[in-house]
């Protein structure tokens, strides 16, 4: 297997907390030069291109043009850790995207394979090069990108003066068009896990002739329910978690729209009232995501620059029901007719419940629904990267 041209110009990939036993690892992310100072503290084990990875004597000295992968290499691009990266000028940059916003987005694969687009939950968490995983990369052509105002994304969220009136569903839409004629593509298979697979789909809806196929894992469907039940609801399996949740909001909120409550405490004045807000709403993110209790967040969800950016960020969507009115995707759900599509959903997803998943396929008759039984909202759950893998392998055709 050839090495994917996919890192920036990189000669030196540097690991940090591998996670042996796992087929898959989500926590990786491509670091650029303005991280390089929280980074240098971060790095602890480096591979050098050409060989094994051995624990650094120091600190690793990052420069600009190197890449940093925080996590264990997932298993196709650990087959590239030995190998040489390749020249990646030209598959890697920023795009303007109007109303002062620029997005970062990178590619993986075959530059002359099947063009495919990764888009990432939250909304507001970045992309995740280890998604790179789930795609054949001697077949696929894998764009990323980072949506507005997150990631290596400018303007940052996590700058309270950084204005997210510009950063909409409709705002996102209009994005991916604007990458989609950037990168020369005609049409893609469009990926998404969680609020990606939602904005997948709506993408789908309005750009039926640009989408090839569609893969979609822990997919809800924007109703209003859906997040009422994830900040809410949800507590009823996981109490304890859930007092914590509400007990970081002043006692009169409690017992009304804490996502409202939140999205003000994120935005206040007083910095430490936004840290401490985005952290507790954090925890309790975190504590739905998998099916395994004993998994732990990755360093880059502890991030405290990270954790403000998308609180902000998934507050400000959620609070406005992500500019969606209830059943819009099932009552459009025509506009997905010939699109073939493989909607992956663990059976004990908290996040998104299968139900959302099950009811999209009944009206898509071209979509395959694949339940995992032991998962939950996950793609590092057992069975999920199985079931995701084969999605993509079976579309990879997809005219």
């Amino acid at each position: 297997m050839s090495a994917p041209p996919c890192w920036p110009g990189s000669s030196r990939i540097v690991v940090d907390g591998p996670d042996p036993g796992r087929g898959y690892c989500r926590r990786w992310r491509v670091a650029g030069a303005d991280e390089r100072d929280g980074l240098e503290n971060r790095c602890g084990v480096t591979a050098t291109v050409g060989s094994n990875p051995t624990p650094s004597a120091t600190k690793p000295q990052l420069n600009s043009d190197e890449v940093v992968l925080i996590g264990s290499p997932a298993p196709v691009l650990r087959e590239h850790m030995s190998a040489s990266i390749g020249d990646a000028r030209g598959r890697a940059g920023h795009l303007d995207v109007g109303d002062g916003d620029r997005i970062w987005w990178y590619e993986i694969g075959d530059p002359a394979g099947t063009p495919a687009v990764v888009l990432h939950g939250g909304p507001g968490s970045g992309s995740n090069p280890a998604a790179a995983s789930f795609f054949d990369d001697s077949v696929y052509r894998v764009i990323l990108f980072d949506q507005r105002q997150c990631g290596h994304s400018t303007p940052h969220a996590s700058d309270p003066a950084t204005d997210l009136s510009s950063n909409t569903t409709e705002h996102l839409l209009a994005d991916l068009e604007r990458l989609r004629n950037a990168r020369k593509v005609e049409r893609w298979i469009v990926y998404g896990h969680s609020w990606g697979a939602l904005l997948g789909v709506l993408y789908a809806q309005r750009h039926p002739e640009r989408v090839r196929a569609l893969v979609l894992v822990g997919c809800p469907i924007g109703r209003r329910s859906e997040i009422d039940w994830l900040y809410r609801g949800v507590g009823m399996f996981l109490p304890a978690e859930f007092e914590s949740f509400q007990e970081a909001v002043p006692p009169e909120d409690r017992g009304g729209n804490l996502i409202e409550a939140y999205h003000r405490l994120v935005n206040d004045l007083d910095p430490d009232v936004c840290r401490a807000a985005a952290a507790a709403f954090h925890d309790w993110e975190w504590a739905s995501v998998s099916a395994d209790a004993d998994t732990r967040p990755p360093k880059s969800w502890l991030d405290t620059r990270f954790q403000l950016a998308r609180a902000r960020i998934v507050t400000h969507f959620f609070r406005h029901n992500c500019w969606l009115q209830d059943e819009h995707v099932l009552r459009n759900a025509d506009a997905l007719a010939g699109i073939p599509g493989a909607l992956v959903t663990g059976r004990l997803d908290l996040n998104a419940p299968v139900v959302g998943a099950w009811e999209l396929a009944r009206t898509w008759p071209d979509a395959n629904l694949v339940i995992v039984p032991d998962a939950g909202h996950s793609a590092g759950d057992p069975g999920m990267f199985r079931a995701i893998r084969a999605a993509t392998d079976r579309l990879a055709d997809s005219p």
